[in-house]
């Protein structure tokens, strides 16, 4: 786990691809160094030559031979420094209500993840990682854990003034005599922002603004789809990436134009005959598999006999300013961009370009199956992914205690800090929060346990600890497996949460804060499940 202070974020080098390197704008290449030309900027004399980002161009930019996406400069060598920043969007109602009953006391970005993170670290630790020091988070629907958590974790409440005159900035929603109501959907929320955004002296200089989701797990380099979106010109660039025909009717879908990487149609999760007329020749992929530099479609098992294939939007967007402020303006009752900005952007010839992602991406907002298949696979080290890669994960700092485990066996395990784990039990393929407590003989597979706030012994408790009320943790001799346990909650002793009958979908015992989804046994945020219990 890594914090940051200013200094620290002022002088951090960028990581790419495998290496750090901290790239000055007007610093000479060495002479073995290839150059790469930044949107037509070129040198002098060895001194950096600036021209306007968005001078004219009539093709598509296509990389040069034998050109890596790694050699793509850093956004510390694109003038004028601090000219991007990122909206990252805190979630709403109907994004939250998909996770439930995770979210019954916190929003979607604030979902406890791997131990001990949060789903909002991921865009903020790539951001940060990728120089972008100009970040806005719209908080929304039951944000008060969210707000709390930005605030420990990024030290807002210091106002930290990393990269110069960079900021990270909480915005909550809010109503105004222009707006007596509240934001719905995303693209509502960036225009309600935007009003304040443009009346503020600090933003005169930013030219593109990112907006991101805050329920994705990815590492993205910022600086290259910045690159790309500027040698573009474009007004508008989606982050795609190939999708196999299953997951079509889930994703928006992108049609390019044939030999380049603008996008020529975009819909949204289309299906039937509307879903055949979005497929592409892979032969057509070309220009936009050789932005990544790459061949093959990338986490397709095999190319489709037709040679067909769907490229897909992965829901991260850069916006030239003036074209996001005319979007909104043009489309006042907008509520989302896949659905009516996007859509509206093609309509007027605007450049909608198409930025290939190769790496690792998934979406766990969509439901608890899909975060729970993560965690899973995170545990088990079955991903591309891992947090213990070299460009930094930061998470809220804790002062805990060396995890113990007294004789316990454990077996695939992302493992916090501060936990207890006491003698005969057994856990594999599982995630561990900080501050967990498991007593002996427990049987523990397949399940996340997102830990605790507090110890027990930090609280004066009204009640008694007994048989119908027993400690935060995991009492002795229980058994579960396929399962997540969320913050708090106090599991009884000889309790088994086994799901013997295969149940895919049960609300019967919400009341008492335990529920199944998606074939995942839920036992809530502070839920008591007393001693004996069986599900």
């Amino acid at each position: 786990m890594h914090t940051l202070s200013s200094q620290q974020l002022v002088h951090r080098a960028i990581p790419s691809r495998g290496r750090s390197r901290l790239v000055v704008a007007c610093e000479t290449p060495a002479a073995n160094t290839q150059q790469v030309p930044l949107s037509g900027n070129g040198a002098v004399n060895g001194k950096a030559v600036f021209k306007d980002f968005y001078s004219k161009k009539d093709v598509s930019p296509q990389p040069a031979s034998g050109r890596l996406r790694d050699q793509r400069p850093s956004l510390r060598a694109i003038y004028p420094k601090g000219s991007v920043c990122a909206v990252v969007l805190g979630g709403g109602e109907n994004d939250s209500r998909r996770l439930f009953p995770l979210t019954d006391k916190r929003t979607l970005p604030a979902i406890p993840l791997g131990g001990i993170y949060r789903l909002i670290d991921i865009p903020l630790s790539s951001l940060i990682n990728s120089g972008v020091n100009k970040v806005f988070v719209l908080t929304q629907y039951n944000s008060t854990s969210l707000n709390r958590y930005l605030q420990h974790t990024y030290e807002f409440h210091k106002g930290i003034p990393f990269g110069g005159d960079g900021f990270m900035e909480v915005v909550a929603a809010t109503q105004g005599p222009k707006e007596q109501r509240w934001a719905e959907g995303p693209a509502d929320t960036v225009r309600q922002w935007f009003s304040m955004f443009e009346g503020s002296a600090q933003n005169r200089f930013i030219e593109d603004i990112l907006v991101l989701p805050s329920d994705q797990i990815y590492t993205l380099d910022f600086t290259q789809l910045v690159d790309f979106h500027r040698q573009a010109n474009a007004d508008l660039t989606i982050v795609c990436r190939p999708v196999e025909e299953r997951a079509v009717e889930q994703v928006g879908v992108v049609k390019l134009d044939g030999g380049s990487t603008r996008i020529r149609l975009f819909e949204e999760k289309p299906t039937g005959d509307l879903k055949a007329s979005m497929s592409m020749d892979f032969d057509d992929l070309q220009p936009f598999m050789n932005e990544s530099h790459l061949n093959t479609v990338p986490f397709m098992e095999q190319l489709p006999a037709d040679n067909k294939t769907w490229v897909g939007s992965c829901g991260m967007y850069v916006f030239r300013r003036e074209a996001l402020a005319r979007l909104l303006r043009d489309n006042p009752k907008a509520r989302d961009f896949s659905r009516e900005l996007i859509p509206d952007a093609l309509k007027k010839g605007m450049r909608v370009m198409a930025f290939n992602f190769p790496d690792y991406w998934v979406d766990v907002g969509g439901s608890i199956a899909d975060l729970y298949a993560f965690e899973m696979a995170l545990a088990r080290d079955q991903l591309p992914f891992s947090f213990q890669q070299e460009n930094t994960f930061f998470a809220c700092p804790q002062n805990l205690p060396p995890t113990q485990t007294l004789g316990a066996s454990l077996n695939r395990v992302q493992l916090g800090g501060g936990c207890y784990i006491h003698p005969g039990t057994k856990i594999t393929s599982c995630t561990i929060g900080s501050r967990t407590i498991i007593e002996e003989n427990c049987t523990i597979e397949d399940t996340v346990i997102m830990g605790a706030d507090y110890y027990e012994s930090e609280k004066e408790w009204p009640r008694a600890v007994g048989p119908a009320y027993p400690h935060i943790g995991i009492g002795a001799n229980s058994r579960i497996c396929k399962a997540i346990i969320d913050k708090n909650a106090r599991i009884g002793k000889n309790v088994k949460l086994l799901n013997t009958e295969g149940v895919y979908e049960s609300m019967d015992r919400i009341g008492k804060g335990i529920c199944i989804r998606d074939g995942v046994t839920i036992v809530s945020k502070s839920a008591v499940v007393p001693d004996n219990t069986e599900v």
